[in-house]
């Protein structure tokens, strides 16, 4: 449970769902872009603390609910890999070099 909302913590939502836990954020920020609500984790309201509470207290209840959610939670990242990611950042890099001396050379 991360019941913080003060920025994106998208690493420890990774780092969560990478772990296979049962994960239960607020449907804010990089929680709101990595859980799938009741597939790989549980989305509550940001502007509703009580459905953060309400929400954890019926995962924690439903061992079947939860063990679904943790066995779906670690592929959901899987593709997050610090290799992927770094490959995707030097080749969104290398695309901007190209484009920046197609300006260049177009002045």
């Amino acid at each position: 449970m991360r019941n913080g909302r003060g920025g994106s913590s998208s690493d420890v939502t990774t780092e969560a769902l990478a772990s296979g836990l049962g994960v239960v954020a607020y449907n804010y920020a990089a929680a709101a872009e990595l859980i799938d609500d009741d597939v790989n984790g549980i989305l509550a309201s940001i502007d509703d603390p009580d459905s953060f509470i309400n929400r954890a207290v019926e995962l924690a209840s439903d061992r079947t609910r939860l063990t679904r959610i943790r066995a779906a939670a670690a592929l959901s990242v899987s593709h997050l890999h610090w290799a992927t990611v770094g490959e995707a950042f030097a080749t969104m890099l290398r695309t901007t070099i190209r484009c920046n001396d197609r300006k260049q050379r177009a002045k």
